[in-house]
């Protein structure tokens, strides 16, 4: 189903009608959703909502809304104006729900426990926005799981102060998070916090994933813990799996030379899996250079 232009979604909007997909689009005068406008028994699988003005003092009705479908799978909310994701918005378990995707939506910041009762979701993406604050155990989870929770907060313009202190804690499975997507990193960072990233690094099944582009200053003072921490935690922070920086995309001629790269491909895989990678400027690995940064001068 593809409702257009809608202004108002109120108790019960749909009746008795079920579908397993609903499209609103265009949506710029909606201002909320009734926390009971689906029925109670509904089968929507898939949501998608483009454009709407969610009013802030009305979001919690929102989501909760959201949160009463008990099959949903897969949400999208695109270019629809709403300044938080609240705490505890998705309050009820929807073991179904597998993706979330918030993209573009101008969003400042991320509630506590926003999404701990969704026991199954496997790709979050919060893309696009302007977040300043990610609050305390804003990815945490009620539910244990081997199966990563892939998270992406590309294009945000973070700045040091936006990951409040514990904003990666209470997880009970792992999380890998990328801050940066092939070819571009957008963030005003110049510094990862080690008393945000460092106990995320201490997990052994996290992730954190840059690109060069996401160039840190890493002769500044607050860079030096990562060069301190185990061997093993540097190795949690790198490229992105998919980047075409693990290995060259230069064609070269002649079946000897592929084979040189080819080597030399596999080595520079093999090195950045025992080290890890941290961007600094000009790409360079922090891995690479720290025996070069005067860390009594810049720690004085």
């Amino acid at each position: 189903m593809v409702l257009r232009n809608v202004t108002e979604l109120g108790p019960n909007s749909f009746g008795a009608v079920d579908f397993a997909e609903l499209h609103i689009e265009d949506a710029d005068q909606l201002a909320s959703i009734a926390p009971d406008c689906f029925q109670a028994n509904s089968t929507l699988q898939k949501l998608r909502i483009s454009g709407a003005n969610f009013a802030s003092d009305r979001l919690g009705g929102t989501f909760e809304a959201m949160s009463r479908l008990p099959t949903l799978r897969s949400l999208f909310i695109w270019s629809a104006n709403f300044e938080f994701v609240p705490e505890y918005a998705f309050s009820r378990p929807q073991p179904f729900l597998k993706e979330i995707v918030l993209y573009g939506n101008n969003i400042r910041a991320i509630g506590s426990y926003s999404f701990a009762n969704l026991a199954n979701l496997e790709q979050l993406r919060i893309d696009g926005n302007n977040i300043i604050l990610v609050d305390k155990y804003a990815l945490a989870t009620n539910y244990s799981s081997a199966v990563p929770l892939q998270v992406t907060l590309v294009s945000n313009n973070f700045r040091e102060n936006s990951f409040a202190f514990m904003s990666l804690a209470g997880a009970l499975r792992p999380l890998a998070v990328s801050l940066a997507e092939v070819g571009g990193c957008f963030w005003e960072l110049a510094f990862l916090d080690e008393a945000v990233f460092a106990p995320f690094l201490d997990k052994p099944a996290n992730r954190l994933y840059l690109e060069p582009e996401c160039e840190l200053r890493c002769e500044r003072c607050e860079m030096r813990w990562l060069v301190e921490m185990p061997k093993h935690a540097q190795r949690r922070v790198t490229l992105l799996p998919e980047s075409p920086y693990r290995t060259s995309s230069t064609t070269n001629e002649g079946e000897g030379k592929q084979s040189e790269n080819s080597t030399s491909n596999s080595a520079a895989a093999a090195l950045l899996a025992a080290t890890g990678y941290v961007p600094c400027r000009g790409g360079a690995n922090l891995f690479d250079i720290y025996e070069h940064i005067d860390w009594e001068k810049e720690c004085s």
